[in-house]
């Protein structure tokens, strides 16, 4: 499913504290309940369909506790083969094989290479593009091996140019717009008497939502009718 970028039988250079790529916050959720060690190391989803290594070191150096925020120094394994992909508050999937294991929310970037807003300027008012919108609210609908990954993975890809702290704006903006149709326009209307929805949901959604192209919509009535319907 994920290819590496380097292989399994590399290892991992050891972390220098005098030179660290990033400060982060780490939250480990591991269904065991494990602590991470003070020295973790372990996999995350750096951009879309590409996994890579990294390791951390606790800045007060105990160990990382279960759901308990921790501060780390960060180092990736090849930072110059995925250039321009961090940015502040940028939040990143933990993973130990295919497990999903916590997260890691950047705090400060010390390795410019990784900065995402150094190489691209924000927009004046990237919420106001309807091409941006739309193409973002397609990627958040997306089913089967991609529904679960994070939006910001899908659009450093899909919309390469944006910066760090755009992608953020447009994949939070695009997740509430989604939720609330799905949620709050489609799945409280339906009537399991008649099996019909109550209103005319793609109507109220286009009105609301002017933005939003056919394809789309088509896209929310489909998703919005499964999830109505299913209760």
């Amino acid at each position: 499913m994920f290819r590496f970028l380097q292989k399994a039988r590399e290892k991992i250079t050891p972390i220098d504290l005098s030179n660290p790529d990033a400060v982060v916050s780490v939250t480990n959720t591991r269904h065991s309940e494990k602590p991470f060690g003070k020295n973790y190391r372990g996999c995350c989803a750096i951009q879309e369909d590409y996994f890579t290594s990294v390791c951390f070191q606790t800045i007060d150096e105990n160990d990382m506790l279960y759901e308990q925020p921790h501060s780390c120094y960060v180092n990736f394994l090849t930072p110059k083969a995925y250039p321009h992909t961090v940015w502040v508050g940028r939040k990143i999937e933990l993973y130990e094989g295919e497990f999903h294991v916590g997260t890691m929310v950047i705090e400060e970037i010390k390795n410019t290479i990784l900065d995402r807003n150094i190489k691209f300027e924000n927009q004046t008012d990237v919420l106001s593009d309807s091409k941006v919108l739309n193409l973002a609210l397609k990627r958040s609908l997306e089913w089967g091996r991609k529904f679960e990954m994070p939006l910001d993975n899908k659009l450093m890809k899909s919309i390469p140019t944006l910066s760090g702290t755009d992608i953020e704006k447009v994949s939070q903006y695009v997740i509430q717009v989604r939720d609330d149709v799905l949620w709050e326009i489609y799945y409280p209307n339906w009537d399991s008497e008649s099996q019909s929805l109550k209103i005319d949901a793609v109507k109220i959604t286009s009105e609301k939502y002017p933005w939003i192209n056919k394809a789309n919509l088509a896209s929310l009535d489909s998703q919005g009718m499964y999830y109505a319907w299913h209760g």
